[in-house]
Formats: C-alpha cells, sequence, structure tokens
C-alpha cells in the first residue's frame, strides 16, 4: 500500500497535475509574455495553479493578482482577478487589443519563433595529406633499411 502511495505521488508530481485550480493562460495572436503584479511568468500558452483557503473555498471564489499578457510591440491586455474555487481546470485567452499599434511586429515575432533555429555546422577537420616520398627497402642479414627521398 505504501509504494502505490508513493508511486501514486510520484505520477502527480510529473503530470504536473494541481491540487486547487488550474489555469491555462493563451493568446491571441500567440507568444505574449504574461505577467502577474509585474513578475514575468511565461510566455502563453502559461500554466498556472492557485491554491484557495479554506475560506475562499467555502465563499466559492478567491481573488488573484491580475494577470497581464504582453506583446512585443508593448500592446497589452488584462485578465480576471477573481476566480470560482471549484476544482478543475480552466482556460483564459488574452486578447490583442485591435486598436494597439504593431500587430505586424507580433505577428512576425511569432513566426519567428515557431521556426527552428538555425543549426551552424564547422567544417569537418582535415588532415592534412602527406606528400608521396619515393622509399626503398633493402635488407641485410635481419635488418631492414629503408630509406625516402
Amino acid at each position: 500500500m505504501k509504494k502505490l502511495v508513493i508511486v501514486g505521488l510520484a505520477l502527480c508530481l510529473c503530470s504536473g497535475c494541481c491540487s486547487g485550480i488550474s489555469v491555462t493562460y493563451n493568446a491571441d495572436p500567440p507568444g505574449a509574455t504574461i505577467y502577474e503584479g509585474g513578475r514575468k511568468l511565461g510566455t502563453a500558452p502559461y500554466y498556472a495553479c492557485y491554491s484557495p483557503n479554506e475560506y475562499q473555498k467555502s465563499s466559492g471564489s478567491m481573488n488573484i493578482i491580475q494577470p497581464k499578457a504582453r506583446w512585443l510591440s508593448g500592446a497589452e491586455a488584462v485578465g480576471p482577478t477573481t476566480l470560482p474555487t471549484n476544482k478543475g481546470s480552466r482556460q483564459f485567452t488574452f486578447f490583442r487589443p485591435t486598436d494597439a499599434p504593431g500587430l505586424d511586429i507580433d505577428i512576425s515575432a511569432y513566426q519567428r519563433q515557431q521556426q527552428p533555429a538555425p543549426v551552424y555546422m564547422q567544417p569537418a577537420y582535415q588532415m592534412p595529406v602527406p606528400q608521396q616520398k619515393r622509399c626503398t627497402t633493402s635488407y641485410v642479414g635481419n635488418q631492414a633499411f629503408t630509406t625516402c627521398q
């Protein structure tokens, strides 16, 4: 039984499960950086886990620090400040403001992220080819003598 609990706990930790409220923050267009209270969390899509206390669970909702998405152009969108506390996973999509300038910058930045990084290969080391020499070997008794020109 003890092994089963340990294996279950290990699987839970490895799979990235959340014992509270899980939220996946997406962005449209993709590639925005997600912030929470000025702290950079990561790039959308970003997975967050919130742990409500007993009071928040009984009240049915919890307040969170307002998440924000910022695109490379500087355009920003804000997310919710309240989450329902019933268990489960949620998704929230930040939509880039349509009137913000620089949409072409954000789209091209995302497209660059999707392209594989170029692989630079150095040419293989080439061993120097020895010049051909003319050698002759002569035998005297048990000994061999080689001379090269």
